[in-house]
């Protein structure tokens, strides 16, 4: 009996034993299951914050343009590419607002602002923004190297000039133009209904020049503190609610501000010229060379003043009108200069017209009015001197010299990435609306007389 007993104790004892590692050896594999799962869970846990850390931190901070040694990084030019978004919209609401609410005429007037807003623009809006941005930090190089500088006090009171207010100030009113004495002709033309004005053809600038929209010139009627609060407090407010900070739209400002001073500094450097030659001159129009040739064997049995005259004084012929019949244009342009006259001709014609004797009839020469149709011409220099160049002139000639200063700089010491071309911002977002085509009337055509140009 004792020993039966004995014999069981150590069977319990062999189960017990048997238990015990059955029991340590599950553990142990529930311990590497835990152990396999735990790796697994903080591998990917480690991926996930080190893809947040590349998205948030590293790639932010990289850099989408390098301009002699300063970085433009992706989180600066993310940033500027959401307030160029934000302008464009509240620029855009605003003109909507003008227009009593009617998108379809918003269109019309802006319809490259909204196109920049939409999807398949986004690179375009995307480099535009960073071009700006290159030319700003090329700007600032060269300030910090001249010591030019722009305080928070020039900010503040160029934020104000743009909402007409001027610290009880009246504003610098701006210089109105100043009447062309017109030159005694040397050719006597006879008296017309046609008023010949005398107009300087401005000097087309770069387009797509982003930032904020140009300061609007002051008043008659500046507005108080509170009013220029209230408007300021407004835009800000839009801004914000857009997703801009007013951090981001000083330091535009700022970089506008740098940008005129240094302008200043470079444009009188080069003694920007505020004289130079200008022609008065008679042009004779025909639509075909027989008509021109018929003509020119006119001026040579008379003069070029008679032909001119019997051209310009002959009345308007219906019914050649009706059939499509181009007559002959007689036009008179007044003091221009060769930028002007390159314009309205072209560099050839412009050159030769500063060259060619007085009164003298050039031969019948040919231009393109830009539809693929030859226009001939009769031309006669009637007078040709120094002359001031108008504010206008000037002022765009002395842009000129930053912009080609710019475009130079940026031969050397830029280079861009490809980084951020899947990544331009998409908001804020203009309203749908703006995308839809809207519905639109057809308004009768005025006939109105053409004007010539002149000066």
């Amino acid at each position: 009996m004792a020993k039966k007993q004995e014999q069981e104790e150590s069977q319990d004892a062999r189960r017990n034993r048997r238990d015990v590692l059955l029991e340590r050896k599950s553990s142990a594999e529930r311990q590497q299951v835990r152990t396999v799962v735990l790796a697994v869970v903080g591998l990917l846990l480690l991926i996930l914050v080190a893809a947040l850390i590349i998205e948030y931190v590293v790639r932010p901070n990289q850099a989408v343009a390098t301009v002699n040694g300063d970085e433009i990084t992706l989180r600066q030019w993310e940033e500027r590419v959401k307030f160029q978004r934000a302008q464009l919209i509240i620029s855009l609401e605003e003109i909507t607002e003008l227009q009593n609410g009617d998108i379809g005429m918003t269109q019309q007037f802006a319809g490259q602002q909204i196109g920049l807003l939409a999807a398949s623009q986004a690179e375009t809006l995307g480099q535009l923004v960073l071009d700006q941005m290159i030319d700003e930090v090329l700007v600032r190089q060269e300030a910090d190297r001249r010591g030019i500088t722009v305080s928070e006090a020039e900010i503040d009171e160029r934020i104000a000039e743009g909402y007409n207010y001027f610290d009880g100030e009246s504003p610098t009113p701006f210089p109105t133009s100043t009447a062309t004495v017109e030159p005694t002709p040397s050719l006597t033309p006879i008296p017309t209904d046609v008023i010949t004005e005398v107009v300087d053809t401005p000097t087309p600038f770069p387009t797509a020049t982003l930032g904020p929209t140009s300061t609007p010139r002051p008043t008659a009627t500046p507005v108080s503190e509170e009013t220029f609060q209230e408007l300021l407090d407004e835009d800000i407010t839009s801004f914000r609610d857009l997703g801009v900070d007013e951090d981001t739209y000083r330091a535009v400002i700022a970089a506008q501000i740098l940008n005129e001073k240094l302008l200043e500094q470079l444009a009188d450097e080069a003694e920007v010229p505020e004289a130079g030659p200008h022609a008065s001159v008679y042009v004779l129009y025909y639509a075909t060379r027989e008509e021109a040739e018929a003509a020119q064997a006119e001026i040579s049995s008379s003069d070029f003043v008679t032909v001119w005259n019997t051209v310009r004084s002959a009345p308007v012929d219906p019914a050649a009108a009706e059939a499509g019949v181009t007559p002959a244009r007689a036009s008179e342009f007044l003091w221009r200069n060769e930028e002007s006259l390159t314009t309205t001709f072209d560099e050839e014609i412009a050159a030769m017209l500063m060259e060619i004797n007085l009164d003298t009839p050039t031969e019948i020469l040919e231009q393109d009015n830009g539809s693929g149709t030859i226009v001939y011409l009769i031309m006669q220099v009637s007078g040709r001197e120094i002359r001031d160049f108008t504010e206008n002139k000037i002022d765009n000639d002395r842009r000129q010299v930053l912009t080609d200063w710019v475009a130079d700089q940026r031969l050397t010491g830029v280079h861009q990435t490809e980084l951020w071309r899947n990544r331009v911002p998409s908001r804020p977002r203009l309203d749908s609306d703006y995308f839809i085509a809207q519905p639109t009337f057809t308004v009768a055509p005025v006939f109105v007389p053409e004007e010539e140009d002149g000066g």
